[in-house]
């Protein structure tokens, strides 16, 4: 069902909106609490519960959790006005981010490195750091001027 709801409304990052998915685990822990014999054991399996799901949002919150494509997409949207064209290689990330207005302005990229036909008319491109080497030297290479780096993600120009 979620599979088929993130196919209807475009853009749709799907881990972002995997909540629904968590009241079935409550439910089911809920069960399993309510199944343990006594109030004490009842007690401490849902005081368990509530550490281990506390521990687990401190570690979540003290390390990144994904690559700053906000970022990425609004110095690139600033640096390319009007109707330019913006490269993209990861088109989900990117799309998600985009103001609606800019979003037919993004050309999608291929992570190979293989320039478009039509790469002369794109003027500054959203690079993400997980790309193999070779493509991203040779992407660095067409757009040599770098606007701006942020975390696994980098912003270039001609």
């Amino acid at each position: 069902m979620q599979l088929a709801i993130s196919y209807l409304f475009r853009p749709m990052d799907v881990t972002r909106y995997a909540l629904s998915s968590f009241i079935a685990f409550y439910i089911l822990a809920a069960l399993g609490i309510v199944a343990l014999g006594g109030a004490r054991a009842r007690g401490a399996a849902a005081a368990l519960l509530a550490l281990t799901m506390l521990v687990h949002v401190y570690q979540y919150d003290r390390k990144p959790r994904d690559l700053q494509f906000r970022e990425a997409v609004a110095l690139a949207t600033e640096a390319a006005p009007g109707r330019e064209r913006i490269g993209v290689v990861s088109w989900a990330s990117a799309l998600y981010y985009a103001p609606p207005a800019r979003r037919a302005d993004l050309v999608r990229l291929p992570q190979n490195g293989e320039l478009p036909p039509d790469a002369a008319q794109i003027r500054i491109v959203i690079l993400p750091s997980y790309m193999r080497p070779t493509a991203l030297a040779r992407y660095r290479a067409f757009y040599p001027r770098l606007d701006g780096i942020f975390r696994g993600v980098e912003v270039r120009s001609k």
